[in-house]
């Protein structure tokens, strides 16, 4: 059942009735957002949002909020214009959260099909997390990493990636990147992204991050399934892990701690 769906039979007259249908419209456009609402000078936190949840916000909030993260270039205190519709509003928050589906792997990647710069990436098919999935084809994943998600780049801006990865403290001179950097970058992007699809699958164009994330939370893999080992080290992607698409650019500390992805 959607979000959409669970709200009906609630009266949404009231300013909390209308934050709630602004966060659904929020969530169908891939926004991410939570609830927050004070209730007798405590503030809760709401993720779900199921019948009982809603009831409980609508009689006991004295005050609510929603709640979308920023990226930290963007600035605490940016403003939106008053005339924008919820849609609109929408849009704008998403694109700066960044939680694009094009950055995540395509159709023909995943199915090991040829593709090539010129070709438009699919994301048509829903691919569920681990069960009904192999394991992702690494050589397929760098490939598309190379020719795609590369492609335009040269060796001074892969350079740029590099010391923001890996937090390098001091650049060299000549800011462009090595054979070694270049595949130390390669696979550890790489093994980002498939272990994001091991656990979390990939949504299908035209269905909301949230609505993803109710249908497949349940179907993730255990942790510690994905890689030869150190899995345990790194982000869990567990039930309560919100689904975003898009592979953003918080890398795991990790990374920035020197440790070493394996396969």
């Amino acid at each position: 059942m959607t979000f959409k769906e669970r709200m009906k039979g609630f009266v949404m007259s009231s300013f909390i009735g209308r934050q709630l249908v602004k966060l659904w419209v929020y969530r169908e456009h891939n926004v991410d957002v939570h609830l927050e609402s004070e209730q007798k000078g405590a503030t809760k936190q709401y993720y779900d949002l199921d019948e009982n949840e809603i009831e409980e916000i609508i009689n006991n909030s004295d005050e609510v909020r929603l709640i979308t993260p920023m990226p930290e270039n963007i600035a605490d205190n940016w403003e939106m214009q008053d005339d924008l519709t919820d849609e609109e509003e929408a849009i704008m928050i998403a694109s700066m959260q960044n939680n694009k589906l094009e950055d995540d792997i395509p159709d023909q990647v995943l199915n090991d099909e040829h593709f090539s710069y010129e070709d438009a990436m699919e994301y048509n098919e829903a691919w569920y997390p681990d069960t009904g999935n192999d394991y992702p084809n690494t050589s397929s994943i760098k490939l598309w990493i190379q020719e795609v998600k590369w492609a335009g780049l040269d060796d001074i801006d892969l350079y740029y990636e590099y010391v923001e990865r890996y937090d390098v403290k001091k650049p060299r001179a000549d800011h462009r990147i090595n054979f070694k950097e270049k595949e130390r970058l390669l696979d550890s992007t790489s093994y980002l992204i498939a272990r994001k699809q091991w656990y979390c699958g990939r949504k299908p164009q035209g269905m909301s991050d949230w609505d993803w994330h109710i249908k497949t939370r349940d179907m993730r893999p255990p942790a510690g399934t994905f890689g030869k080992k150190g899995d345990e080290m790194w982000e869990p992607y567990d039930r309560d892990y919100v689904y975003k698409s898009g592979h953003t650019k918080e890398f795991d500390r990790k990374l920035k701690e020197g440790e070493k992805v394996e396969w």
